[in-house]
């Protein structure tokens, strides 16, 4: 019998050795499941993000201005919150300063029909 457990715990050393030799087998069954756990986590959280946005409307078309108001009515139910500046160098400036988490530029010709 006492052959027997010399024989189990050799194999169990061999297999042990075996698997921390190989850096796979470590990663899936330590660090593979601790990023899953923290993106999963982090993506079906209860956490209600928001964004800033700024929108610099460079254009004078109505489609334009209508867009960017539509923008600011709709970003009261929306995960992007639009906030008002004059103009582009305002922008990058509340950009730097972390008040924005991005900018939307309207071109001169945005809403002109080209035809």
């Amino acid at each position: 019998m006492k052959k027997y457990w010399i024989g189990i715990f050799g194999q169990v050393r061999a297999q042990q050795k075996r698997f921390v030799r190989d850096k796979m087998a470590l990663f899936f069954t330590f660090l593979f499941p601790l990023i899953f756990l923290l993106v999963f986590g982090s993506v079906f959280s209860n956490d209600s993000t928001s964004f800033n946005i700024a929108i610099v409307n460079n254009s004078q078309t109505e489609f334009a201005k209508s867009f960017v108001k539509n923008a600011k009515e709709n970003s009261k139910d929306s995960i992007l919150k639009i906030k008002d500046v004059k103009d582009m160098d305002e922008a990058r400036e509340k950009l730097k300063r972390s008040e924005l988490n991005g900018i939307i530029e309207l071109p001169s010709d945005f809403g002109v029909v080209k035809g």
